[in-house]
């Protein structure tokens, strides 16, 4: 009997480690589709004239988290588009009392007078 319990017991923490080992191996593939989703974001930033469109303006509708202006390229042109999706979305959503989160984002546009 205690053998078959330790049997159960050892099967039991494989099973464990296995399990934690999936979630390591989850975490890890959940980071890298981060990444990759941040360099795709990043290079097609300025060619998609910063998501502003005409008809669906992202940034205003919230399809677009206010966190990816901060992998915009270093270029003057996509910190004056990031600026402006700022605006629109301090707008569009209301934020102008969010004082805390507007200074979260507010570097992430390299406003130079500011």
């Amino acid at each position: 009997s205690n053998n078959i319990n330790s049997n159960n017991s050892s099967s039991n923490v494989n099973k464990n480690k296995k399990k934690d080992d999936d979630d390591d191996g989850d975490d890890a593939q959940r980071k890298r589709r981060e990444i990759v989703g941040e360099r795709l974001f990043n290079l097609g930033f300025i060619a998609r004239n910063g998501f502003l469109g005409p008809k669906t303006h992202m940034w205003k509708s919230g399809l677009l988290p206010l966190t990816l202006l901060r992998h915009i390229p270093a270029t003057e042109d996509a910190s004056q588009l990031a600026r402006r999706a700022l605006l629109d979305a301090i707008e569009a959503r209301g934020m102008y009392e969010k004082i805390d989160e507007i200074a979260e984002f507010w570097p992430s546009c390299r406003w130079s007078y500011c």
